[in-house]
């Protein structure tokens, strides 16, 4: 991802510097793992700051934690329908094209 997200997300979201980007990655509907989206989104962030990201979009009810599968150590998640995961979208394509254009981020 784009430095320039990574700036804009540490901006708007007070240091949470990878919070747009886990979250335009991110499709409401479709379950999330902390292994699936950090192999998704690279290092940086890895799986350790995605971790974080997703325990604080849990804590404040846009993914839903569903309950263990038997035998299997993934956490899985449940992205709920919110406007959020768009908005990262947009966010992260305004941030990219205002840094090609010259833009203050």
């Amino acid at each position: 991802m784009d430095q320039r997200v990574r700036d804009l997300s540490h901006k708007l979201f007070g240091g949470g510097q990878y919070r747009l980007e886990v979250g335009a990655a991110i499709q409401a509907g479709e379950l999330v793992t902390i292994k699936d989206l950090a192999e998704e989104l690279g290092d940086p962030p890895g799986s350790a700051s995605v971790n974080v990201e997703l325990k604080i979009l849990e804590s404040i009810g846009l993914l839903t934690r569903l309950p263990k599968v038997s035998g299997d150590r993934r956490v899985f998640l449940l992205p709920i329908e919110s406007p959020y995961w768009s908005a990262c979208r947009q966010l992260a394509e305004f941030a990219r094209a205002g840094a090609m254009s010259g833009r203050p981020v």
